[in-house]
C-alpha cells in the first residue's frame, strides 16, 4: 500500500506489472483501510484513541489517492474452460483497477462502498507448468460523504455521523475482503438461498434458489444438483447462454421433496434452539464434471411482519416477539477481529436482548453467521443524514450506487435466518420515485424472503405507513419519562435511550491523560458524540442535582455509572412490562467506534459497565418490577412458557442504610401467561419514609430466592424543574466486604471461575452498588462474562456469581478479584 503522492512516474500498467518496485510500500494484511494499513505499519508513534491524538494525524495526506498492489499465484487449472476471477467485497469508495497491465475498470465503474465486484480475469492472467499468477493493483479514491446538514455530497459511503469524530481516511481502502477464486468449470454457483413459505411444528414449505453464472463466450448445458441434510435431494437441467447471469429456483410446489416433515426450526435464542441445515450446491457438466460447488448452512423459520394497533409487530414461527436490541458500531478504523466479534454477539446474549440493528453499517459474513448461531435478530438498512438521504441530488450514478448496493446486501444476507428486515431509509423516507426504481423492484427480483421497510421513523411509504418512530430521547431523562412522557415507552421505537455513558475510572484511565482527568475539560468532550451531544453537560445537571457534586474523576465515575444504572434499567424495564402495546425498541447504541462517553451498554475496551448490568436484569427471563408512573408492582415473564401459580413476590422498603424496615408486603402470584406483564399489587402511602429509601423486589419459590431487583426512591420527585434527592446515599457507612475466588474450571480457550462476596454481621448498613472487578498487572481482565454485577447486599447476605474469561488473557497467571462499593466513595 502506497500513496499515490509517493508513486511518481509510474502509471497504473508499470504499477501493475511484475518487476515493479514496491519494496519502500506498506506491507498491510486485507481488510485494511489505509488508516488501518498505516497502524499495521506503527505509522504513528501514539496511541491515536487516546486523549485527542487522533486531531494530530494529517488528513490532507488522503485528499490523494491510494495504491494497493498484490502479486498472486494460484494451483494450475484443471480444464481448459475453467474460470479465473477476482471478488471485492468491500472497496470505499472508487477504484481504478489494473491487472498484469490491463486496465479492467475505472473510477466510474468500480464505485460503490456496500458493492460486490467480479471481474473475470482467465484472459488476463498468466499461466505457467507453475500455475495461474498475476499483479493486481488498485488506485482508490476516497469517498466525498460528509453527513453535515450544509454538505452537498453524494458518495453513497460509509459514514460515523455523529457517532464518533471523523475519520482522517474517510475509511477509504479495502475494508473488506478480496478474493482470487478458480472456477472448476465455466459456470459459477453463487449467492444461494433457502426460503421458507410457509411452515408449522408439522411441516415447511421450502423455496431453494442459485444464481448461475456461465463465464464463457459458448452456450453452456448441465445439471443443477441440490442437498440438504436430513431432507434430501432436487436436481434441474439448465443451459445458460454465453457469458450470461441466471437464476434458478426449486419450489416446494413443483420438488416434493422441499416440502418437509417435522422441521427443526430456527428461533431467536429466547423463543427456541437455533437449528441450521446444510446445502450443498453443485453444477455438474455434459461430461459428468464438476463446474463449481458450494455449501451453505441455513435456518427454517418464518418471519412476519404486521400493524397492530398501528405499531409495527414482527412474529417468528408464528410466535410475537418484542424486538429489544441496541444499534451496531464497528471500529472507527473498519478494523476485523473474529474474536472481538463473536465476544460482542456473547455479550448481547449475556444482556438478554435479541436484536441488533446496523444503520449503514454492513459487516463480513462472520458477524451474519454468528448471529444465526447465538440467536440474534438482525436489521440490515442504510444511514441517515448523509448521501444517503439526499435523495434531491443524486444524479444517475448514485442511483446505480443505491440500486446496486441494495441488490449486492440482498444476494449475501437473504439466507441467513437471523436477518429478519431491511431498512433502506433512516430517519426519513426516500421520494416514491426513488423506492420505486431503486429499491422495490431489487427486494423483488432478488427474492428477498422477509420484511423491508423504508424508513425508521414514522413516516409513510409507497407500501404505507412504517408503524415505527424515532426522535429520541438521545440524552439522559429521569426514570419516570419513560411511564409518564407521551414520548415515553411506546410502539416501536427505532433509536434513543437515555444518552450519556461516562466511562468507568479504569476505563478513563485508559482514555484521559492525567492531567486532563478531572475537572471535565475538552479531552473528555472529545469522546463524546461529533454533533449535538457534544458534552456531558445535560448529563450533569441532574447527576449534581440527584446525587450530589463530584469532587473527583473517581467519585464522579461511581456516581454516573449508578445513575446510567437507573436510567437504562428504567429504559428497558418500560418497554418490556407494556408488551405488545410496545412492540420494540432498539437502545442507541449498543457499542462505540472507540472510547466514548455516550451511546453505548459496554464501552470501546470491552468493558462491560453499569448499563450492561442494567439491562441484563431489565431483561432477564422472570423479572419482578416497579413502576415509576403509579407505584404499582408487576411480574415480567419474558419466557415463552407459562409460570404456574404459587410463586411469591415479596416487596420491602426500607430506610436510606437499607437497615429499617418500614414496610413489607408479600404476593401470591397468580399464573403468569407465556410472554406477559401482570401487575400484582401496589406500593402504598407509606409513613416515615427517609428523604432516600430502597424498595427490593424478590421473586421466590418455596421461600428461595429466584431473582430480586433494587431500587432507590425518594421522596422528592423527578419532574422536570427539580429532580429526586439521592445525596443521602453520599453518606453510607463504609463496609468491608469479605470476597474469594475460586477457579472452577480452566480449558484451551476460556476459565471459569467463582466469585463470592459477603456484607459481615458487623457492617452498618446495607452494601450499595457492590462492583465486582478482574485484574492482572494492574489492568482490567477483558472481555469478561460475570452472571451478575453492580448488586447491592444486606447486612449478612452473601452472593456468589461465576465470571468466565479468555484464558490467554492471563499468560497462566492468577488473576486479581477486587470489589468496590458506593459505601466506600465520598470519603
Amino acid at each position: 500500500m502506497q500513496s499515490s503522492a509517493r508513486v511518481t512516474g509510474a502509471s497504473g500498467a508499470a504499477v501493475a506489472t511484475h518487476g515493479y518496485d514496491d519494496r519502500a510500500w506498506y506491507t498491510v494484511a486485507v481488510p485494511a483501510t489505509v488508516m488501518a494499513g498505516l497502524l499495521q505499519n506503527d505509522y504513528y508513534p501514539d496511541d491515536l484513541f487516546y486523549g485527542v491524538n487522533l486531531q494530530s494525524v494529517n488528513a490532507s495526506e488522503f485528499n490523494v489517492p491510494w495504491w494497493f498492489r498484490c502479486e498472486f499465484r494460484a494451483d494450475p487449472l484443471s480444464r481448459a474452460d475453467s474460470r479465473v476471477r477476482l471478488l471485492f467485497k468491500g472497496i470505499n469508495y472508487r477504484a481504478d483497477l489494473w491487472v498484469n497491465g490491463m486496465l479492467v475498470a475505472n473510477s466510474t465503474e468500480m464505485v460503490g462502498s456496500f458493492r460486490h465486484f467480479v471481474y473475470d480475469i482467465t484472459e488476463l492472467a498468466t499461466y505457467d507448468s507453475a500455475g495461474v499468477s498475476g499483479v493486481i493493483a488498485l488506485q482508490i479514491y476516497k469517498p466525498h460523504d460528509n453527513w453535515r446538514s450544509n454538505s452537498s455530497d453524494v458518495d453513497l459511503a460509509i459514514s460515523f455521523i455523529d457517532w464518533a469524530p471523523d475519520v482522517p481516511d474517510a475509511n477509504m481502502g479495502l475494508w473488506q475482503d478480496v478474493l482470487l477464486e478458480v472456477i472448476d468449470g465455466p459456470v459459477s454457483v453463487d449467492y444461494p438461498l433457502v426460503s421458507t413459505l410457509a411452515v408449522t411444528d408439522s411441516s415447511a414449505s421450502l423455496m431453494v434458489m442459485a444464481e448461475l453464472t456461465n463465464g464463457d463466450s459458448v452456450a453452456v448445458a448441465g445439471t443443477l444438483f441440490g442437498s440438504i441434510s436430513g431432507v434430501g435431494t432436487f436436481k434441474q437441467a439448465v443451459t445458460m447462454q454465453p457469458n450470461s447471469v441466471t437464476q434458478v429456483i426449486f419450489n416446494y410446489t413443483d420438488y416434493p421433496v422441499l416440502n418437509v416433515r417435522n422441521p427443526l426450526l430456527w428461533y431467536p435464542w429466547q423463543m427456541g434452539d437455533q437449528y441450521m441445515y446444510s446445502l450443498d450446491i453443485q453444477f455438474i457438466l455434459e461430461d459428468d464434471s464438476v463446474s463449481d460447488a458450494l455449501t451453505a448452512s441455513f435456518g427454517i423459520r418464518t418471519i412476519q411482519s404486521y400493524k397492530l394497533a398501528g405499531n409495527r409487530v414482527y412474529e417468528v414461527n408464528g410466535k410475537k416477539i418484542l424486538i429489544r436490541g441496541a444499534g451496531w458500531c464497528p471500529d472507527l478504523f473498519q478494523r476485523f477481529s473474529a474474536e472481538r466479534q463473536e465476544s460482542e454477539m456473547r455479550y448481547v446474549r449475556e444482556m438478554n436482548l435479541n436484536t441488533i440493528r446496523f444503520e449503514g453499517k454492513f459487516e463480513s459474513n462472520h458477524l451474519y453467521d454468528l448471529a444465526d448461531q447465538y440467536g440474534i435478530l438482525m436489521i440490515a438498512g442504510y444511514a441517515c443524514c448523509d448521501a444517503w438521504q439526499r435523495w434531491s441530488l443524486w444524479g444517475p450514478e448514485q442511483h446505480t450506487v443505491a440500486r446496486e448496493s441494495t441488490r449486492t446486501q440482498v444476494k449475501r444476507l437473504r439466507i441467513h435466518p437471523s436477518v429478519f428486515e431491511f431498512w433502506y431509509g433512516s430517519d426519513e423516507a426516500p421520494p416514491p420515485a426513488v423506492e420505486e426504481q431503486d429499491f422495490l423492484p431489487v427486494f423483488a427480483s432478488e427474492q428477498w424472503p422477509v420484511a423491508h421497510l423504508c424508513t425508521a421513523a414514522d413516516r409513510d411509504c409507497v407500501e404505507g405507513n412504517s408503524g415505527v418512530h424515532m426522535g429520541g430521547p438521545y440524552s439522559f431523562v429521569t426514570p419516570n419519562f419513560w411511564y409518564t412522557d407521551p414520548s415515553g415507552a411506546r410502539g416501536f421505537f427505532t433509536e434513543g435511550g437515555p444518552g450519556e455513558n461516562p466511562l468507568t475510572y479504569e476505563s478513563l484511565v485508559e482514555t484521559i491523560p492525567p492531567d486532563h482527568l478531572w475537572p471535565i475539560d475538552a479531552y473528555w468532550n472529545y469522546h463524546m458524540t461529533n454533533g449535538h451531544w457534544k458534552n456531558l453537560d445535560m448529563f450533569n445537571a441532574p447527576l449534581d442535582s440527584r446525587y450530589g457534586v463530584a469532587t473527583n474523576a473517581a467519585d464522579y465515575s461511581e456516581m454516573a455509572n449508578l445513575q446510567a444504572f437507573e436510567g437504562m434499567r428504567a429504559f428497558f424495564e418500560a418497554y418490556t412490562m407494556r408488551k405488545y402495546n410496545t412492540t420494540g425498541v432498539i437502545q442507541w447504541m449498543l457499542n462505540s467506534a472507540w472510547p466514548e462517553m455516550i451511546w453505548r451498554l459496554y464501552d470501546y475496551y470491552l468493558n462491560p459497565s453499569a448499563t450492561y448490568f442494567a439491562t441484563m436484569h431489565a431483561c432477564e427471563p422472570l423479572h419482578p418490577q416497579y413502576s415509576y408512573d403509579d407505584g404499582s408492582l408487576w411480574v415480567v415473564n419474558n419466557i415463552y412458557s407459562v409460570q404456574t401459580a404459587g410463586l411469591t413476590l415479596t416487596a420491602v422498603v426500607t430506610d436510606w442504610t437499607g437497615v429499617k424496615q418500614l414496610w413489607q408486603k408479600s404476593f401470591v402470584l397468580p399464573e403468569v401467561p407465556a410472554d406477559s406483564a401482570v401487575k400484582v399489587g401496589q406500593l402504598p402511602s407509606i409513613a416515615g419514609l427517609t428523604t432516600t429509601y430502597f424498595l427490593r423486589l424478590t421473586i421466590t419459590d418455596k421461600n428461595e430466592p429466584l431473582v430480586s431487583n433494587l431500587y432507590w426512591l425518594s421522596t422528592a420527585q423527578d419532574n422536570g424543574t427539580a429532580y429526586c434527592d439521592f445525596t443521602p446515599l453520599l453518606k453510607l457507612p463504609a463496609v468491608q466486604l469479605k470476597a474469594t475466588l475460586k477457579t472452577l474450571g480452566t480449558g484451551d480457550n476460556e476459565t471459569v471461575a467463582q466469585a463470592s462476596v459477603l456484607n459481615p454481621q458487623t457492617s452498618a448498613s446495607m452494601a450499595f452498588f457492590v462492583r465486582l472487578r478482574l485484574t492482572l498487572d494492574g489492568h482490567e481482565v477483558l472481555p469478561v462474562f460475570w452472571s451478575d454485577n453492580y448488586f447491592s447486599l444486606q447486612i449478612g447476605e452473601e452472593k456468589t456469581v461465576t465470571v468466565t474469561y479468555p484464558s490467554s488473557a492471563l499468560r497462566g497467571e492468577a488473576p486479581v478479584l477486587l470489589t468496590e462499593v458506593y459505601n466506600n466513595y465520598f470519603k
